[in-house]
């Protein structure tokens, strides 16, 4: 009974402090453009060695880019061990603008820390040009000849991503 009580009282506190500690968000690609896909990479430390670090959804609303990492305990016991962990998302493409990324981290599923950072995402996005032309000539424009005043759409391909004007 007493070494019961005793492995209780050591391991039930650790057990409430939570399991990990975010340290650091980084991208694949500082300076992106909104065409090219990145990854994003959570480190951090655990204080369980038998946990499991496992990346959950990413989800991009606007410009917040939030990931899910959950540190998973498959027992009710935690071996005490400080170890750093690393989860890396698979690519996806940035918004252009100002974007932040935030990352989640939970335990068994209940929040326990989130941690963001911002990045600069240059390009993307429609593009209109107003032109002006001669009576009686015409500018080739929406895959046709035009003469006449109105709005037209072309698709640019380029080496990274296709411009819509």
């Amino acid at each position: 009974m007493k070494r019961a009580l005793l492995l209780a009282s050591f391991v039930l506190p650790l057990l409430s402090l939570g399991q990990g500690w975010l340290s650091s968000i980084t991208v694949s690609n500082s300076t992106p453009n909104a065409c090219d896909p990145v990854t994003v990479t959570i480190n951090g430390t655990k204080n369980c060695g038998n946990s499991t670090m496992v990346l959950g959804n990413t989800s991009i609303s606007g410009n917040t880019v939030t990931i899910y990492v959950d540190d998973y305990l498959p027992s009710p016991i935690c071996l005490p061990v400080i170890a750093p962990f690393s989860v890396t998302t698979s690519s996806f493409v940035l918004p252009s603008g100002t974007d932040t990324i935030i990352a989640v981290l939970t335990w068994n599923g209940v929040f326990k820390e989130s941690m963001s950072t911002t990045i600069s995402v240059s390009g993307g996005g429609a593009m209109t040009q107003n032109i002006a032309i001669c009576q009686d000539d015409s500018l080739f424009v929406g895959g046709a000849w035009q003469s006449q005043a109105g709005s037209y759409t072309d698709t640019l391909f380029g080496t990274s991503c296709d411009t819509i004007i």
